[in-house]
Parts: C-alpha cells; structure tokens; sequence
C-alpha cells in the first residue's frame, strides 16, 4: 500500500502531465506541421525545443548542430543559448559555410562557431548529392536505395533528382570537436540527409558529454529506417531513447 507522501507525488505527477498535455502536446500535435513552413518557424520554435527535440534550449547552454545548412535553425539556436552560450555550426557545403559566414558575423555572434567540416565515422571523404540553389542541402548516399518517408509520404531519391555530386572531406565528431576542447555539451541536433548513423557512430567520445540529442532518423536505406539501428546504438551506449512520430530520435542519457 503506498505511502500517503508516495500518492500525492503519483497524483502531482499525474496532474502535470495532465496539464503539459491539454496546454502545450495537443495544440502541438494539431498545430506541428506548420513548425515546417519558414514563416513560421520562429513562431513554433519554442515548441519544436520542447516536443520535438524534447529539451528547451536555455541561456548559457552549449548546442552542438550537425548538419547546420544555411543557418535557419542556428539562428534560432544562437538566440536560445545567448552570449553566455556557444552554437557549434557544423557545415560542409561551400554554398552553406558562406551562408553561415555571411550570417553570423564573429563581432554580431560571439556565441556562434562555424565548423566548415562534415561529419561521419571516419577521417576521409565522402560522395555527396548537392541539393537546390538556396540551401544547398547534400543527401550523403551510403544506401543503395534511399528514401525520404515524410507525414505518410514516400520520397524516392537518384542521382537524377539533384544537380550533381561532390566529394567533401569527413571527419568524427569526436575528431572535429576536440579542436575545440569542448568539456559538456547540453544537446546535440544530427541531421544531415542520410548518414546520421555514421554521424553518431563517430561520436564515441563525445556521447560521454552529452545530456541530450536529437537525431533524424526519417530516411530509409534499401526499405529499412535508420532510427532503428541509431536507437539501437543511442541505447547501447547508456541512452534512452525515443523515437517520435516524425522519426527523431531523442537520447536522454541515462541516470546511473
């Protein structure tokens, strides 16, 4: 029988999560898809940091972004963490790094670091699709057949869909962030079309610092999602893991 102490925490616990649901999950589940639309994007973020990342973004925090593109959600990124904080922008694409440069001035964004370097689980170079004009998106291609699978919808991706191929230089996480002598990091955000799992297969070290993460796991290699076998490392390496409706896998590492 529990404790008159042991039920009024179950029913505050209760009544919390009651209230997290009717004033911020069911609006938000409602209202998600338009977090997408650019527009909007500032309007949602706060929601985005709390259910979609789970893990609001507070002043002083250090954010790791893998996979920064243009700069949309650095932006967004070096706003929540402040001047006290520090935003790794980590880039690869030539379109992109001057994007960032153009956008966070060093005198404007002392918080921010542009890391002109792509992310994998080795040291070398690897075979990039180069996306459209504006945000110069790359789909790494490490799977024969590879597909984006988005609200239901099935996208089938080829070399014929993009404007060509390059080769970038790759290096881990915990390679690339050593440079920097990072000692915590509060969140991590992976997302770089197709090869988040060797992203985070490079992040041994790093995955010893790390509080949270995000990692997209929406693509699918020859039918089958990635979130499962990143879930499924995340949880071997001291992780619980969550994989949200959109395919995100969130890692909160776990209380010992």
């Amino acid at each position: 029988m529990l404790s008159i102490a042991n039920q009024r925490l179950l029913e505050n616990k209760y009544l919390s999560q009651r209230f997290k649901n009717r004033v911020f999950t069911r609006p938000w589940n409602r209202w998600y898809r338009s977090a997408y639309i650019p527009k909007y994007r500032n309007r949602f973020f706060e929601y985005i940091l709390t259910f979609f990342y789970d893990y609001p973004i507070r002043p002083g925090d250090v954010v790791v972004q893998i996979g920064a593109s243009s700069g949309e959600e650095t932006a967004r990124f070096a706003k929540s963490v402040g001047l006290a904080g520090r935003v790794f922008a980590i880039e690869p694409e030539t379109g992109n790094i001057n994007a960032l440069r153009r956008s966070f001035p060093k005198e404007q964004f002392p918080q921010v670091e542009i890391v002109p370097k792509g992310a994998s689980n080795k040291t070398g170079e690897a075979t990039f699709f180069v996306g459209g004009e504006r945000e110069h998106r790359l789909a790494d291609i490490p799977g024969g057949a590879l597909t984006f699978e988005w609200w239901g919808v099935a996208d089938h991706l080829s070399e014929s869909r993009y404007k060509g191929t390059t080769i970038v230089s790759v290096d881990t996480i915990d390679n690339i962030l050593a440079e920097y002598r990072v000692k915590y990091i509060d969140f991590i955000l992976v997302e770089t079309n197709g090869s988040e799992l060797e992203v985070v297969q490079g992040m041994e070290k790093t995955l010893l610092i790390i509080k949270r993460l995000g990692v997209r796991g929406h693509v699918m290699r020859d039918g089958v999602p990635i979130y499962i076998a990143i879930s499924a490392f995340l949880q071997n390496k001291g992780f619980d893991t969550v994989i949200t409706s959109e395919g995100m896998v969130l890692g909160k590492r776990r209380s010992s």
